[in-house]
Order: C-alpha cells, then sequence, then structure tokens
C-alpha cells in the first residue's frame, strides 16, 4: 500500500502500513510520538504525518532535486541545438521561483 501524502488513515490502516497492532498505534498518538486527530472516538492520521516518521520528506526533496537537475542539463543540452542561452534558461528558473512564492503565500 502506498501511503498518499494528502490522505487521512484510521488507526486500523496505519496499524497495517507500519505492520504494527492499532493497540500500539494508539499508545504511540496518546504519547505525542505519532501526530493524529481525534474525530469522535476514532484517531485519523495525515499520510504526511504518517511519511515524516521515516524523514521521507527529505528523501522526496532529494529526488526532486535530482530531477530538477536532469531536467536542467536536458533543457541546456536542447537549448544549445535552439539558441537559447544559459541567461535564458536563467531566467525562466527566476521567473518560476517567483511564481512558485507568490503561489506558496496565497496559499498560506
Amino acid at each position: 500500500m502506498e501511503i498518499q501524502e494528502k490522505a487521512v488513515y484510521t488507526t486500523a490502516e496505519v496499524a497495517q502500513i507500519l505492520k504494527l497492532s492499532p493497540v500500539t498505534i494508539e499508545r504511540k498518538i496518546r504519547r505525542g510520538e505519532i501526530p493524529a486527530s481525534k474525530i469522535g472516538r476514532e484517531y485519523r492520521l495525515l499520510g504526511r504525518d504518517i511519511l515524516s516518521l521515516f524523514g521521507w520528506e527529505r528523501l522526496k526533496d532529494n529526488m526532486w532535486k535530482r530531477k530538477f537537475k536532469d531536467l536542467l542539463n536536458e533543457l541546456r543540452s536542447q537549448g544549445e541545438k535552439k539558441g537559447i542561452t544559459e541567461e535564458d534558461i536563467s531566467e525562466a528558473i527566476k521567473e518560476v521561483r517567483r511564481e512558485e512564492l507568490v503561489r506558496a503565500k496565497s496559499s498560506t
């Protein structure tokens, strides 16, 4: 089962994913070891919180950095053939970063 970052999971689902008992999961939640929200009598856990238990955010960030570098190298290679300069690429990257900052600020 793949853990979806934005999905919501029950303690039973998390127990199955982590190969622990539901009682152990609830105990870890009560101790504050695993973040969760109580809705009625049941706990709910966010996928991103489950992933963070294993440092998978850091791995995901590294994966994106690697993909970005690969894409940038491909862009440079193809750009040379089409007359796109390093300066054009730098400007495009700056524009994407500006747009991302605006998007991040508007979502908070």
